[in-house]
């Protein structure tokens, strides 16, 4: 009885979520092309997060939750093996584009992605989490159904699979579980976005722009929270989903030009792109019962994860599974802008050659503070903005691993010595001239070999 209910319930999930062939060929390419400007971002990092003469040598103890098994980024802490990878990550992506060996190309994508974001965990955020995420269920769907490599199929067809169903179902608990996680009382009173966009490290110009009007932008910070539930609710009804699709993009189109997200709207527009429906004749695919087994698996994994996160005492249990969340890289959490603006101060360093200082490091430029000019120019910034918040005595050993390397990185220049200096928000371009506050590091370079 139980066999013909879950029989009759997979048939029922399957008629209901279907994804055009057309949608989804499109989603790989856009899939290959953020993938290629994610390993772009990847390259400026590596020599400084991911090498042992970086900020997080392997041997080193990190104060924070790895969410990742350790992968191929921990074989080695050379930069040339790091580059490898990034360069693997290309070909998969580059793949991926054209429509060649799709399966292979996801899983090569999957598992690099999924080393890096275990290597330097505090770099890993919403984007990476994102991107995995979709490579998984894209696993299990034809990819290449249109616009690849020996491929000329015109007509669409929409695909039946309870793998579509594992792909709309993570997108709509993407977006529920975003907004219901937005419990920080700022998105309640509709100031959350007035003082992002204040943070000069995440604000663009149309974000500085909307400050001149507080009241349409609390109205728009107190809609984002009840959209994004309302949107991925309607992304599970087959009628509505190019509505609840055309409503998800407009969000990550406005987030993008009004805040400095990387590539995080990219991706989010990428998964959306493999949900649109578009009318054609029915596909069924056929898996074998042990790969149906595994997807009903993970469907329910990822369902508790999301849950989890709302309930956290009642489902304890959970725990119990964190070890399969982790192997598949199926474990979630989306506090992205739930619970804290992320503001505090930059950080600025400089090189003292012959008893002259020169600037190296920082964000925005010093001439440049507190004007409307603000930029954020130097990609690892926002990163090392993060990683130097951690706690003592790790963030001691930062602070002077990064001057460390800046001396490093400049060594044909003969500097004498590189000292690194914490300014706060509220601080300007004179008020640092004029007195300066101890730095928090010092290296002397000419003691480098």
């Amino acid at each position: 009885m139980l066999r013909s209910f879950l029989q009759s319930s997979q048939r029922g999930i399957e008629n209901s979520f279907t994804l055009s062939s057309k949608s989804l060929s499109l989603m790989r390419i856009s899939l290959g092309l953020s993938i290629l400007v994610h390993s772009y971002y990847l390259l400026q990092k590596v020599k400084l997060f991911y090498t042992d003469s970086g900020l997080l040598p392997r041997q080193i103890d990190v104060p924070f939750k790895f969410e990742y098994l350790p992968g191929l980024s921990h074989l080695s802490g050379n930069a040339g093996w790091q580059y490898v990878l990034v360069f693997l990550l290309s070909a998969g992506a580059a793949s991926l584009l054209v429509g060649y060996r799709p399966k292979l190309s996801c899983f090569l994508c999957w598992i690099i992605l999924i080393a890096f974001s275990a290597r330097a965990p505090i770099l890993a955020y919403g984007v990476d989490r994102y991107i995995i995420l979709v490579l998984f269920w894209s696993f299990f769907l034809p990819l290449t159904e249109h616009y690849s490599l020996g491929r000329a199929s015109s007509e669409n067809r929409n695909v039946q699979s309870l793998a579509c169903a594992g792909l709309i179902g993570q997108i709509s608990l993407i977006m529920i579980f975003s907004g219901l996680n937005k419990t920080n009382p700022s998105w309640m009173d509709g100031s959350f976005l007035q003082k992002q966009f204040d943070f000069f490290m995440t604000s663009r110009p149309m974000g500085d722009l909307l400050l001149s009007y507080p009241t349409l932008l609390a109205l728009i910070t107190k809609s984002v929270k009840w959209g994004q539930i309302l949107s991925g609710t309607l992304l599970l009804i087959p009628r509505a989903r190019n509505i609840a699709i055309f409503g998800i993009a407009l969000m990550h189109i406005s987030f993008a030009a009004s805040m400095r997200l990387v590539v995080f709207p990219i991706i989010g527009l990428t998964s959306l792109v493999g949900l649109i429906k578009i009318k054609g004749p029915i596909l069924k695919m056929e898996i074998g019962r042990k790969t149906k087994m595994f997807i009903r698996a993970c469907l329910l994994y990822i369902v508790l994860a999301n849950l989890s996160m709302l309930y956290t005492e009642s489902l304890k249990p959970l725990g119990y599974l964190e070890f399969f969340g982790r192997t598949l890289a199926l474990n979630q959490q989306w506090h992205m802008f739930g619970h804290k603006v992320n503001r505090s101060g930059w950080y600025y360093a400089e090189a003292i050659k012959n008893g002259q200082a020169t600037p190296l490091w920082q964000s925005p430029p010093l001439e440049k503070l507190n004007n409307q000019n603000r930029y954020h120019f130097f990609v690892p910034t926002f990163s090392f903005l993060y990683f130097m918040r951690l706690s003592r005595p790790f963030f001691e050993k930062a602070q002077n691993r990064f001057t460390d390397f800046l001396c490093e990185r400049h060594q044909n220049k003969n500097y004498e010595k590189v000292r690194l200096y914490y300014l706060e928000e509220s601080m300007t371009a004179d008020d640092f001239r004029r007195v300066r506050p101890p730095p928090l590091a010092v290296s002397y370079c000419d003691n480098k070999e």
